[in-house]
């Protein structure tokens, strides 16, 4: 694997580790104030690779930015990335950790086991 590869797999990493737990009765949007750690880091990470119009959403915690095309292209259409920045209140970060399965095939059908217990796949 490449350094690109191993570059974006510690900030998988990183960003796995910031405690993003929501709350779950609490009636607001974000549920928690901490869900801003994340966003945060995450608009300075699209500043420093160079994307425009990176905005945090102070209320709501969105995070927004535009990175262009590498390619001249006429005929394409835009992709967006959307992703939740908050954890199951059932499962927080305190307990998250390393794990990387090596050589899976995903086209074999094996389960991935993730802890000695089996019905955790």
């Amino acid at each position: 694997m490449g350094i690109f590869y191993e570059e974006v797999k510690e900030r998988m990493i990183r960003y796995a580790r910031i405690n993003t737990q929501s709350a779950r009765f609490s009636g607001t949007w974000p549920t928690t104030a901490r869900q801003f750690d994340l966003a945060k880091l995450l608009e300075a990470e699209l500043r420093e690779i160079g994307a425009s119009d990176v905005y945090l959403d102070p209320v709501h915690c969105v995070v927004y930015g535009k990175i262009s095309a590498t390619v001249e292209v006429s005929s394409t259409s835009p992709v967006g990335f959307i992703a939740h920045m908050d954890t199951a209140p059932d499962q927080g970060t305190q307990r998250a950790h390393r794990y990387r399965q090596r050589n899976h095939d995903q086209r074999g059908g094996h389960r991935i086991r993730f802890y000695a217990d089996a019905a955790a796949t």
